[in-house]
């Protein structure tokens, strides 16, 4: 069962994007067993990862929403076009997820996600086991196959 997304105004001028997907851990139903970097996400790391961004968010340092990941070691955009306020952790048919809340301008809303510019996005996790940021993604298929 997907997440119930939600958009809503802030009192700030901004748009709230609730219970959106951000990453999800090792499937063994479309996961190889041939992966082993991506087997070492379990539901265990995945929690890790939640508990650990929460407390950067805590501390105010917000993961950022971005357009593309970076290409030969420079952003293809280098700007941050909204931030991950909140991460919570969510198990669905025995399968690990990282789901969030993002707040963005509403012209990054209208002009990004609503015109299905970039539809698709890929969590980009440090070594320390913290997602730094969520990459939007155009045409290219992410590794994790989050809902559009």
């Amino acid at each position: 069962m997907n997440a119930s997304h939600t958009v809503e105004n802030t009192p700030e001028g901004k748009v709230r994007i609730k219970n959106l997907e951000l990453f999800m851990g090792y499937d063994p139903s479309i996961d190889s067993r041939d992966d082993e970097a991506m087997q070492e996400y379990d539901n265990g790391k995945v929690k890790d990862i939640v508990q650990r961004t929460g407390k950067f968010i805590q501390r105010g340092s917000r993961p950022k929403l971005v357009i593309e990941h970076e290409k030969d070691g420079k952003p293809t955009r280098p700007e941050a076009v909204g931030d991950i306020t909140s991460v919570r952790y969510e198990e669905r048919n025995g399968v690990a997820y990282v789901v969030g809340d993002v707040e963005m301008p509403k012209e990054a809303l209208e002009s990004l996600l609503a015109t299905n510019a970039y539809p698709r996005r890929s969590a980009e996790i440090w070594k320390d086991n913290h997602l730094s940021e969520v990459a939007l993604l155009g045409r290219d298929t992410p590794r994790r196959p989050l809902p559009d």
